[in-house]
Order: C-alpha cells, then structure tokens, then sequence
C-alpha cells in the first residue's frame, strides 16, 4: 500500500510538472499568433482557456461542480465586500450626523448643534439616496447566489439564524442598553424601570435592524418564488441563443424603472411621508419602492451574468468571461460607468431644486408655512425630491459600485477594516456610538460651553461636519474592533454574523 501510495503521487507530479510545460508552450504559441493573425487568436486564446490551461480550467471545474449548466464565477468578490465596509462606515456616520444637528430619529441629541446647516442636509440626501438602496442590491445578489447553490429549505435555515436572530437580539437587548445611556440618573431602580417601559411598549422591532428584517422578508419572498433554472443561465452578450424577452425586461428595468419607483414613492409618501415608521418592521414606506427595486435587481444581475449595478447610463462587464491575454491586471475592471466625482458633483448640484418651489412662493410673496414639504404630499417640492432620491441612486450608486470594482478589487490589507467584521460592527455600532458622543457632549461642556461658545458663521456651518468626521471615524474604529472581537472570540457568534 505504501508503495502504491508513493507511486500515485510521482504520477501526479509528472502530470502536473508535464501539464505547466504544456501550458507554457501553449501561452508562447498564442503571443506569437496574437502578433500576426489577432482574429484567431481569440477564437483559439478562449477554447485553450476553458479547455486545456491548467489554471483556468481549474476554476472553471470547481465552477461546475457548483452548477454544471453555468459557468459563474464563484472567487470572492473583493470589491464588494470592500463596498460593504464602506457603506458600513457610511451608515455609522449617518447615524453620528443625527447627534450634531441632522434630521432624523437618534436616542441623543446634542445641546450643542440645535439647528442643521445645508451642507449637512446635503450629506444625510446623498446618504439616503444611496446607501441602504447599494446594501440591498448586494444582498439580493448574494441570496440568488444562496439560492443556487442550497435547497429552498437550507436557505431559510440560513437566513432565519443570520437575520432573524440578530434581528430578535437587538430588538430585546441591545436597544434598550442604547437608551439606558441616555437616562439622566443612572442607577438601579431608574435602569430597572427603563428597560420594564421599553419591553412594554415593543410592537415590532427597533433600532437598525429593520434592515435585517426587511431582508428577510425579502428572501423568504425570493425562496418562495424561485423556480428551477432549467438550461444554461441568460447572458446579455449572447442574446440570440437565449429568450429576448427576459432580457429587454431586465434592460428596461434597469434603465427606466427609477423613473417608476420616482412616481411610486411620491404616491407612497401622500399618506406616509418621510419619516413615518411602520411597524412591525420599524420601516419607512416612504424608501420601500426603492429597497424592492435594488435588491430586484440584485437579484436579477446572478441571472443575467451583470457583475455590478449599471444602471440607464453605463454597462457592467461579464465576469465569468476569462481575461484576454495582455490586460493589465485580472483586478482592474474597465468599464464605461461615469466617474464617481461627476456623478457626485450632479448630484448635489440638481439637490437644490427640491426647495425651488418654496422660494419661488416667497419671492412671488405667496410664502408657504410649511418647512416639511419635501416629505410628501400634492406639492412640487415632493415630486421632485421623490425624482430626485431616485436618480440620485441609479446615477451615483453604480458609479460608486464602478469605483470600488475597478480600485478596489482586492483583499482588505487593514486588520480593521474587514468586510468579514462588518456586519458585527453594523449591530453593535448604536450603543458603541452613543456611549462615545456622550462621553464627547461631557468634553464639550466642561467648564462651560466650550466650543459651543463661537458664534461666527463659517464655525457654525463647518462645526457638524468636523464633528461628524471626527466623532464618525471614532465610532467606526470602535465598533469595528469590538466587532472583530466577537466575531473572533465569543463562541457561536461566527455562525451567526
């Protein structure tokens, strides 16, 4: 047996030494056809790569061995989860912004920062617009990904335990230490009857976790309604060997259905708007339209082989077609998404039309009472935000995707800043944030008002933003590292997130 043992292994060192001599000459045999006849150089460059290189046709076993109709690319997206760190951090310093003057709901307001400045409300519009609409895009790839590889009942076993679960845990425990550092007195009796109030008064669930409440709800619809691919999956390069029809849907979802969700979430927000919690899911109707409409085609994108959200003005590349030979780097993507600072730049400079309306009216001295119209109702300044919130997300979101896709698709080097840790960090982070901005709020009035004394008008408008950066960062670090830490060392809790 021993000598048997001995002998298969020689073999396999010959094959596999024999197999890379292969492989060289093969590679030499195409840079030389590549310099004379570059039509068939291609045909040939991708039968030798599905076929015969040894490196390649490897990944493209394992490919099969997931799914033999399909050959989809199963490497770790590196710039996604780069993009979900991002959009982490991003979160947590949307949340910071409500402490220091934002608008929305937080357990602390600082005494320091009583009104909002516009730059300020220009951070949280392009955080809304985007940010939550990118994680559920990523969410909905991944679970039509989960969905091919486990059966229909794994995959709600799998999501049950990694939503639902945290979901229950947040909602019962961590919130309410949340608020208890928010209670003037702190002692025993007064947390007791704090926390007997808060349990009291549950109709739903609190706190962050709407999200992964609301992404359950969407994969228990996606398992219910997934049927079984028959065939080899649609490719949008390949039209003619597949059904048109699916594919001119999915083209004009992607590149006009913003404009229908625009008109559904202003119809929406006549009856809730902006602001507006629904339970049990503590969610906003008013962004609903868009949650569904991102993770739709997050979805969607496994099926037709889009790596990325392209959105009506660009187009993704696909992944699962080999490098050609001479490319740069396997790690770069070109595209021809828009550039992120030109989109960013539109963006913000089309966000001032919301309050047009209202200053018209003033000037034509009509002035109009309300400051909320935005939030909804039968007025323009609503529909415009409404259009606005959406092209905002198609135009700025892929090219923030594109970003990351083309600069950032590679492993995290930082210890920190780990996508692995990410989703640890995002249930952690408002406690973590609010013991912090407490401690800061103590800093800044000790001995007074300290550096709520200035009232010139530059530190006025650049005061919350210095705060945010500085206070925003300081949470990430934090909630990341106690992240990393449960993650690596309390038991269970690596299953879990």
């Amino acid at each position: 047996m021993v000598g048997t043992g001995g002998g298969w292994l020689r073999i396999q060192v010959i094959t596999t030494d024999c197999a890379e001599v292969y492989s060289q000459f093969g590679d030499i045999f195409l840079r030389l056809l590549k310099a004379t006849n570059r039509q068939l150089y291609k045909i040939l460059h991708k039968y030798w790569s599905h076929s015969f290189h040894p490196i390649v046709a490897n990944d493209y076993k394992h490919t099969s061995a997931m799914d033999s109709s399909n050959r989809i690319a199963t490497s770790r997206r590196h710039d996604l989860d780069n993009l979900r760190t991002f959009l982490t951090c991003l979160v947590i310093a949307h949340h910071t912004s409500l402490v220091y003057g934002g608008s929305g709901l937080w357990p602390l307001k600082s005494a320091c920062f009583s009104s909002t400045t516009g730059p300020l409300l220009t951070f949280q519009a392009i955080n809304q617009s985007i940010g939550m609409g990118l994680f559920f895009w990523i969410s909905g790839r991944m679970s039509a990904q989960m969905l091919e590889r486990w059966s229909r009942s794994e995959f709600l076993q799998k999501k049950i335990l990694r939503l639902g679960l945290p979901t229950l845990v947040y909602t019962i425990l961590i919130n309410p230490m949340t608020f208890a550092f928010t209670i003037p007195i702190l002692d025993f009796h007064s947390v007791v009857r704090g926390l007997l109030d808060y349990w009291k008064s549950i109709r739903g669930v609190r706190g962050p976790v709407w999200y992964t409440a609301l992404l359950l709800v969407f994969d228990i619809v996606a398992a219910l309604i997934q049927k079984p691919l028959i065939g080899p999956r649609l490719k949008l390069h390949d039209a003619q060997e597949h059904r048109q029809w699916d594919i001119l849907v999915y083209r004009a979802l992607g590149k006009w259905g913003w404009l229908g969700i625009a008109a559904a979430s202003f119809f929406v927000r006549l009856w809730y708007p902006v602001g507006t919690v629904m339970e049990p899911l503590s969610i906003q109707p008013a962004y609903l339209p868009q949650y569904i409409f991102a993770y739709s085609l997050g979805y969607l994108s496994v099926q037709q082989n889009e790596d990325r959200f392209t959105g009506p003005f660009g187009r993704a590349t696909d992944t699962t077609k080999p490098p050609e030979e001479g490319d740069p780097s396997t790690n770069h993507v070109r595209s021809n998404a828009l550039p992120l600072r030109f989109t960013l730049t539109i963006s913000i400079l089309i966000l001032p039309a919301c309050i047009i309306p209202q200053i018209w009216a003033n000037w034509s001295g009509q002035p109009i009472d309300s400051s909320d119209l935005t939030k909804g109702g039968w007025n323009l300044s609503a529909l415009i935000y409404a259009v606005w919130n959406e092209f905002s997300f198609v135009l700025v979101g892929p090219a923030l995707m594109a970003h990351f896709q083309h600069w950032y698709n590679r492993p995290a080097a930082s210890w920190l800043w780990q996508a692995r840790h990410s989703y640890a960090a995002y249930l952690i982070h408002p406690p973590v944030s609010v013991a912090i901005e407490l401690l800061i709020d103590w800093f800044i009035f000790a001995g007074g008002k300290g550096l709520c004394a200035s009232d010139m008008g530059w530190w006025m408008i650049a005061r919350p933003l210095i705060f945010i950066g500085g206070v925003g960062l300081v949470n990430s670090v934090v909630s990341f590292a106690l992240g990393r830490l449960l993650v690596t060392y309390v038991p269970g809790v690596r299953k879990i997130v």
